[in-house]
Order: structure tokens, then sequence, then C-alpha cells
């Protein structure tokens, strides 16, 4: 990545959803926990690699309390990651929707008949109070001055390797 970023840019993103390593076994049983997520990216932005945290999906009633989105933010910040984009809510396809209710019923009882009462057969669901929390989060990275827009996020890290181009005008202006 470091001979890479000599001449290009670099950006490695992890998808990090909770800051509960139990929780992160759970939901992504087959993935290295968040902790070891957070330390590869210590390690990354310590050797100047860009780094961001993609917060998604961000999980109805399991992922979006305050507590785990202020956390996980905090932590990101203490690994020195510079981007966190997110998408505040979980998107199920009909299969997956299957999958996902048969998860919940195993692991969460009676969080699929909540999710069925709101979301029905939606395949977009975003998470309860979405703007508010939205707000909330974009508020805790504003703190430590973590980038969340995606355009913001692509220009600051391409900046350094953008050329302007010169203007036959910038000449004349010069004599």
């Amino acid at each position: 990545f470091k001979e890479i970023k000599q001449h290009s840019p670099v950006l490695v993103k992890m998808t990090i959803t909770t800051v509960d390593d139990e929780l992160c076994k759970i939901i992504e049983p087959n993935v290295c926990v968040s902790s070891k997520r957070f330390a590869a990216l210590k390690q990354l932005s310590d050797a100047g690699i860009d780094t961001c945290i993609l917060l998604m999906p961000n999980l109805p009633w399991i992922t979006d309390s305050d507590e785990n989105i202020i956390e996980l933010v905090r932590r990101a910040h203490e690994c020195g990651v510079k981007y966190i984009y997110s998408g505040f809510g979980v998107t199920l396809r009909m299969n997956q929707r299957d999958y996902y209710y048969e998860k919940l019923d195993k692991y969460f009882p009676g969080l699929k008949e909540k999710y069925q009462r709101k979301y029905r057969d939606n395949y977009s669901c975003a998470i309860p109070n979405v703007k508010t929390k939205y707000k909330m989060f974009v508020n805790e990275c504003n703190k430590y001055g973590i980038i969340t827009d995606m355009k913001k996020i692509i220009d600051d890290y391409q900046l350094p390797y953008k050329k302007s181009q010169l203007s036959i005008f910038d000449e004349f202006e010069s004599i």
C-alpha cells in the first residue's frame, strides 16, 4: 500500500457494524471480530494509509443504539480512521429476508415480528429514528474531524494526487 501510495490514491475500507465482539460473532460469524479490524485500521493509519469504516448494514434494534454508534466513532478516531460512511439500515431481498428472519428467531427471539410489523416486505429497512440517529452520527464524527460524506471522502483522499491543468492565461498574468 505504501508503494502504491507514492503515485496513486490508496484508501482501505473495512466494514465494522458493532464495537461488541460477542455481537459481532453472532451477526458476522465467518469474519474476524471488530476489535481485530480496529487494530488493523490503526496499523494501516499509523503507516500513513488512509482508512475508512463502512458502518453498514446498521441493523434495526441490534446495532443501531446510540451507545454503539458513539463508541464506534470514538474508537475509529483512536485508530486514526479518517472516514466513516454509513447506511443507516439494512436491505432485504426475498431470499435474504428468509435467512435473516431465521437468524433473528435463533439469536434475537421476538425481533422478527417487530421487523414484520414495521417493514413488511420492504426491500429497504431504515433504522427507527433514522434522521435523528444520522444527525447524531455526523455530529459525533465532526467532533473528531472524521469525514462522512462520500463525495468529500473521495475528494479528500484523492487531493494529493490531483494535478491541475495550467491555463495559457496563467502565463500571461505573470508577464
